[in-house]
């Protein structure tokens, strides 16, 4: 495939993103859809989640240079694609197609799907028309964790009512598979062995340690303070007394399906964390525009002097 072609299918696949829920919002605003407005929004979300993969896989399997159409704006391109840009964009239209799959019905209806469509193409446009200056490992880790965290709390909300952190709930009963899935989102928040999260943090405080002594020390601090909010929710709403002839909600298949599609990644990148690590790494280098010094299986990807 030549260079002029891999670009021209990036644009696409970029286009298929922004369009597919502008589009979506326009049907469920004008009523064309005789559905849920869930069902059409679901559906462009997950084109554009099926476009992010292919852009990741397309750039990553290509030649390796940033693909940038259109004049300067303010030191951009309007279309600027590059390595961090393509790990970012499966996790985020990852995490705002989990958001609309467990989002109770109450909530969704037309213009709240459409202003979460909306938002959905900005954020992709925004994306991919400028480099997004983030701790990219950092922000996928976290940005996974705690949206999951977020969506077992209005999961529980759907079921019994607005949570309070001044009483125990005693809600272990009624959930205690969404019980499960708040600790596990909770540990890989704050870097449990085996997480993604792990990993980041795992970078930064030892490249921190070395440099910055006290931005290490905060670093480490901020894990533990936000252990102790991890542990203090979890007991604060699943524990304490509950009624013993109370109800008991099952979780829904598409809570089931949004919660673990975002937990797997967060698992299985932390215990097999060498090919994110690796993409980020040539990422990094075409950023920089020095070369890589690719070792072989296995072993470790360095960023060699230019």
């Amino acid at each position: 495939m030549t260079l002029a072609e891999n670009h021209f299918l990036i644009v696409a696949l970029v286009a298929v993103m922004v369009a597919a829920p502008l589009l979506a919002a326009a049907a469920v605003m004008a009523g064309i859809s005789r559905s849920s407005p869930r069902t059409p929004a679901a559906v462009a979300l997950g084109l554009a989640f099926l476009a992010a993969n292919g852009l990741a896989w397309l750039w990553h399997t290509g030649d390796g240079v940033a693909c940038e159409f259109g004049d300067r704006l303010g030191g951009g391109s309007f279309i600027h694609v590059d390595g961090i840009t393509t790990v970012l964009l499966p996790f985020v239209a990852l995490v705002m197609l989990a958001n609309l799959l467990v989002a109770p019905k109450r909530f969704l209806d037309v213009p709240a799907t459409a202003r979460i469509l909306g938002s959905a193409s900005g954020t992709f446009a925004l994306f991919a028309t400028a480099h997004p200056i983030l701790i990219v490992m950092l922000w996928i880790s976290s940005g996974l964790s705690l949206t999951g965290i977020a969506l077992v709390a209005w999961a529980l909300e759907s079921r019994a009512g607005p949570l309070s952190l001044e009483t125990p709930q005693g809600r272990f009963r009624d959930s205690p598979t969404l019980a499960a899935l708040f600790m596990l989102f909770g540990l890989a928040s704050i870097g449990l062995p085996g997480t993604l999260s792990f990993v980041a943090d795992d970078l930064i405080v030892s490249g921190s340690l070395d440099e910055q002594l006290h931005a290490g020390l905060m670093v480490i601090a901020a894990t533990v303070l936000a252990a102790i909010a991890v542990l203090r929710g979890w007991f604060t709403i699943f524990g304490g007394p509950s009624a013993i002839d109370g109800p008991r909600h099952r979780i829904l298949l598409r809570e089931r399906v949004a919660l673990l599609a975002l937990l797997v990644p967060i698992f299985v990148f932390g215990l097999f964390p060498a090919p994110l690590v690796g993409v980020l790494e040539r990422a990094a280098a075409e950023l920089l525009g020095v070369p890589v010094d690719h070792a072989p299986a296995g072993g470790e990807v360095t960023i060699g002097p230019p």
